[in-house]
Order: C-alpha cells, then sequence, then structure tokens
C-alpha cells in the first residue's frame, strides 16, 4: 500500500514506515472554493479539510478581523477629534428659558 503523505511503498501494515501516517485514512483533497462562513464549522468538520484549505480559512479570518478593527478605530477617531475641538473651542451656553417681549 502506498502512503497518501509521502508515498512511500509499505507492505501490510496500518501506519507508514516513513512518515507514521494511517494508511487507512484518506488524504483530504483541496475544494474549488471557500467562504469565511466555513471557519465557523465544527472541528470535526474542518479535521476533513485540506491543510491549504485550513490556511486560506485563517487567511481570510484574519481580514475580516483587520476590516472590523479598522472600521472600528476610524469609527473612533472622529469622537476624539470632535472632543478636542470642543475642549479648544467650548460651546457657548444657550438659555432655554422663555424670552417676553415687552
Amino acid at each position: 500500500m502506498i502512503c497518501s503523505y509521502c508515498q512511500t511503498e509499505n507492505e501490510k501494515y496500518e501506519k507508514c514506515t516513513f512518515c507514521g501516517a494511517s494508511l487507512k485514512l484518506l488524504r483530504p483533497k483541496l475544494k474549488d472554493f471557500l467562504f469565511i462562513e466555513q471557519s465557523e464549522l465544527p472541528f470535526d468538520e474542518l479535521i476533513l479539510f485540506h491543510t491549504y484549505d485550513i490556511l486560506i480559512l485563517l487567511r481570510l479570518v484574519r481580514e475580516e478581523r483587520t476590516k472590523s478593527y479598522s472600521l472600528m478605530r476610524s469609527s473612533r477617531r472622529p469622537q476624539k477629534l470632535l472632543e478636542s475641538i470642543l475642549a479648544l473651542f467650548p460651546l457657548p451656553k444657550v438659555n432655554t428659558g422663555v424670552i417676553r417681549h415687552v
């Protein structure tokens, strides 16, 4: 039997004599398309993915995290800018009482 990982010929063994991989398990195939939603699959399903597919999913998740962090940072910047401007130039207090004309 030929090992699916290292392509070494083995005779009547359950494990490869060279790399130690199980000869009964089939090696996962590369997927044509991957979606970020697949990164939320349980471990039992992710273990069936090819290693390269797992690395692609990891890259997708990291890109999404970077986008979220950048969005969070950009939404906080205007708030800090406004606070610093108001500290330099405070708004005058407005009298909200009733105005009487004489």
